[in-house]
């Protein structure tokens, strides 16, 4: 079922403006999104009609009520079943360090106090415990402080500012010199006291895009009203069907699913693994401590490099359990995330660090996540030019599988993970580094704020340390290893135009997408290579969540793979790593998720108690940067970004109403630079094109990505990207658009040139000169007898000076005769334009969008918008 962007009326309207008016929002409730639809069989339409209101003083008296929507049978809405819950009792929460009681008058004396009181330490075997129990042991002191100075926070910022508000009131009456310093006393209290309230709820309820504009007001407070709420697990459906309420009965449903899976023990693999790092180059990067006397946290650390031991209670980990949809019912519908202590943070990322600048060396290019170098959007751009022909019926057979591991990080098998680095010729000390971190960790699962049960893993990658995502690429490119294998022994057929390459699939981190050429042979093979691959490393499809989409086969062929098969069958355009994988030009279809997730992240109910300086931070950090994300790999139509500038300048002129008939300001004029007497914003239109220019810049300046590779093989073989023709029918729509983007991109790129072997002679910008093409046409060609395709090594090697008539072509015959002495051994290499005249090598993301953006006079002094605090509200009145 699928929503609908309709027409809002203006009684619509107005019932929104009274529930803002009246400080109404949604009860937490549980269900699907919609609840209703019209239950056509063409024309299908669901919508969220039914919800239950309430205010600040329900909150208050039922804080933990809820609702569920369930099926309602006969009718067209769904039945809402409406839970009120009596108060929990408040759990007994686990230690957390709240930032701001560091800025406490006395927790610095604190804890020097503590620390000189104690034994120093030094490194050896213990070093680490014993700073552990140093910290232990700071625990209670620190929670006596807290409760002394934070305790009833709210209450004690309430009194401040009665007494500020008393004191101002008797200055005013009798404005003395005694009365002005109380004034000013009661002001610094009641400044000190919200300082630490609002960085408190900041913190708690993860408000950190709200910098300036408004501190400590509504905002934050309904947050705290119902953030842990909404958030809170009210009830689970069991596998047998009954649904548990009990905080007790949620707590042993987690820990029987966690008790189901079973432990494999890796005793080999098919594949070879080989790494191009030997074992000593890799001990060299991995191994440079320095085992000197210093400050004990860092003594500490090195400890466990130099004796590899690593206390238990270091590696304990809180697991805090995070819904993975908005309707999630049972326990397989949240997904755990480890929240590991900060020592432990601190070896893990070394570590990590360490490991992941030997990645890019050994790990294949199918795989683009937590790659040095590699972007998702390049995985999004190649999948949209192997299918970009799937809705026609007259090309050739072909398939793409979207596979989905089954609980990815945590299935991995340990032994196997080990197995790996060791084929891979990692040093065995690194080996036992990582083994220690993943192989001690202890749990205890935070459920409704509170801590259940403490219990060793068998297996799994914990999503929150620093090692995993690293460790778990690895694992996958075993995968990458046995399917490559399978195609290259003729096991499963290559998607068209994918041979040249070896591509089989795309992979980032666990989402993998298979290109085949839809034959039954090679659909079987895959699923071989995949049960394989789930034996030796735990890592199993989840078969209801795989899709397979054909092309170039009639409908008896498809029905019979359905029926062989046990995956779903879908269509295109389809959801991929987050954007729309099309087969087409982006259609209004298409780009209408875009619009909807900001319509409601913008009517989301905290957003009513923003100021208009508020607003500008939401729409600045928060819309913009999901915005952005589209913008990383598509062209948005022209249509989409003027609909998103409409929907941000209504929302920063009249909340979440969205009534564009209050704007002050052209939406142009707000999105200038504030020195330019704008609000600071950038132009979306602007921003695309920056993120496009980045795509040119990776194409031409031969970076190492498939993506890359994939379009040079394919797309201008043999040829200058500058020489591609604007009218080419070659390649995905967004592939064209990038090509008719060249004529901007042109004064940005240059080539400092090496050996000559990659730079154009007539395409490329080489030279004082520019582009020889633009200054001579292909008369040049024929003039100078330099072949059109011609790179500056072909034209300059074994060249004979000329003598034209006319004197340009001398000063190019005089460029190539001092350019010929000035080649090297050194491959050529790509600059990018970062100022007027200056080129350099990298693509600068702010430089671009310096250069590109319209130039206005400015009307004030930055000194005159900006303040230290960022933008001040009144700079909207």
């Amino acid at each position: 079922m699928h929503g609908v962007r309709s027409t809002v009326s203006q009684g619509m309207y107005d019932f929104q403006d009274a529930t803002h008016h009246c400080s109404l929002l949604d009860l937490a409730a549980h269900g699907p999104r919609f609840t209703w639809t019209n239950k056509r069989e063409e024309g299908l339409i669901s919508k969220k009609l039914d919800r239950v209101l309430i205010n600040d003083h329900w909150l208050g008296s039922y804080p933990q009520s809820y609702s569920v929507f369930e099926a309602g049978g006969c009718s067209d809405h769904l039945r809402c079943r409406f839970q009120l819950s009596s108060a929990l009792t408040r759990p007994k929460r686990p230690f957390k360090f709240v930032n701001a009681v560091a800025e406490l008058e006395g927790f610095k004396p604190l804890m020097e106090d503590h620390w000189q009181s104690t034994e120093p330490i030094f490194l050896s075997t213990s070093s680490l415990f014993r700073f552990s129990k140093k910290l232990k042991a700071l625990k209670p002191k620190i929670r006596i402080l807290a409760k002394e100075k934070m305790g009833n926070l709210s209450l004690k910022a309430k009194e401040a500012y009665e007494n500020l508000c008393t004191c101002q009131e008797e200055t005013i009456r009798n404005p003395t010199q005694g009365n002005l310093d109380r004034e000013n006393s009661a002001y610094a209290q009641w400044d000190h006291v919200a300082r630490l309230e609002e960085g408190f709820l900041k913190q708690k309820f993860k408000l950190h895009w709200l910098k300036v504009g408004d501190k400590n007001n509504k905002v934050f407070h309904r947050a705290a009203t119902t953030r842990d709420i909404h958030n809170s697990i009210k009830e689970i459906r069991c596998r047998d069907g009954r649904i548990v309420k009990q905080p007790e009965e949620i707590k042993e449903e987690f820990f029987q699913r966690i008790s189901s899976a079973r432990t494999i023990r890796f005793r080999g693999c098919r594949c070879e693994q080989t790494s191009r790092l030997t074992a000593i180059q890799m001990f060299k990067v991995c191994s440079t401590q320095s085992y000197k006397r210093g400050p004990e946290f860092i003594i500490s650390i090195q400890s466990f490099f130099a004796t590899c031991f690593l206390p238990k209670g270091l590696n304990t980990t809180i697991l805090t359990l995070i819904p993975k949809t908005t309707t999630a019912r049972e326990m397989k519908d949240y997904r755990p995330i480890s929240c590991c202590n900060v020592i432990y943070k601190v070896i893990s990322k070394i570590i990590a660090n360490r490991l992941k600048i030997t990645l890019p060396d050994f790990i294949e290019l199918n795989q683009s996540a937590f790659v040095q170098g590699r972007l998702l959007i390049e995985n999004l751009l190649l999948a949209t030019e192997l299918v970009k022909d799937y809705h026609k019926d007259t090309i050739s057979s072909r398939c793409a599988l979207k596979i989905d591991i089954s609980k990815a990080f945590d299935s991995v098998q340990w032994s196997f993970l080990l197995k790996t680095l060791e084929a891979m010729d990692f040093p065995p000390m690194f080996i036992h580094w990582i083994s220690r971190c993943i192989t001690t960790a202890s749990f205890s699962v935070q459920v409704n704020g509170e801590l259940a049960g403490y219990f060793q893993s068998t297996r799994g990658l914990r999503q929150g340390c620093a090692l995993s995502p690293y460790l778990f690429v690895i694992c996958m490119n075993v995968l990458t290893k046995l399917l490559d294998k399978s195609a290259n022994e003729n096991n499963m057929g290559y998607h068209p135009r994918c041979k040249n390459l070896g591509l089989t699939h795309l992979s980032f981190a666990d989402d993998i997408m298979v290109f085949t050429d839809g034959r039954v042979r090679s659909i079987e093979s895959i699923l071989d290579v995949f049960d394989y691959f789930g034996k030796i490393s735990g890592l199993k499809i989840s078969m209801e969540k795989t899709t397979i989409y054909y092309a170039g086969m009639s409908v008896t062929e498809t029905a019979q793979l359905e029926q062989r098969f046990a995956f779903a069958s879908g269509k295109l355009p389809v959801r991929y790593l987050g954007l729309p994988l099309l087969t087409r030009r982006m259609g209004k279809d298409d780009y209408g998720i875009l619009i909807d997730k900001i319509r409601n992240r913008i009517t989301h109910w905290t957003n009513r108690f923003l100021s208009q300086a508020g607003r500008l931070q939401l729409i600045g950090s928060v819309l913009l940067s999901i915005v952005n994300f589209w913008m990383a790999g598509f062209i948005l139509p022209g249509a989409c970004i003027k609909e998103i500038n409409s929907i941000c300048a209504a929302f920063l002129w009249s909340g979440p109403t969205l009534n564009t008939r209050k704007a002050k300001v052209a939406w142009e004029i707000v999105c200038r630079r504030k020195c330019d007497g704008g609000l600071g914003l950038r132009s979306l239109k602007e921003v695309n094109q920056v993120c496009c220019l980045k795509l040119i810049w990776r194409t031409v300046s031969s970076q190492g990505s498939l993506w890359t590779k994939w379009t040079k093989t394919n797309l201008f073989k043999n040829v200058s990207f500058w020489s591609i023709k604007n009218t080419t029918t070659k390649g995905s729509w967004m592939w064209r658009k990038l090509v008719k983007l060249r004529d901007k991109a042109k004064d940005f790129h240059r080539m400092k040139v090496g050996d000559g072997n990659n730079t154009s002679f007539w395409f490329d910008s080489w030279s004082s000169m520019g582009r020889l093409l633009d200054l001579f046409g292909t008369h040049g060609c024929i003039e100078m007898g330099i072949p059109l395709n011609s790179t500056v090594a072909e034209a300059l090697r074994n060249r004979r000076k000329r003598r034209h008539r006319v004197d340009i072509f001398n000063e190019v015959e005089k460029l190539c005769e001092d350019q010929g002495l000035q080649l090297t051994g050194d491959a050529d290499s790509a600059l990018w334009k970062q100022s007027e005249g200056q080129y350099k090598a990298g693509f600068k993301t702010k430089q671009t969008w310096d250069l590109i953006r319209k130039e206005y006079q400015q009307l004030l002094s930055r000194g005159l918008v900006e303040t230290g605090t960022g933008v001040a509200s009144g700079l909207f009145y």
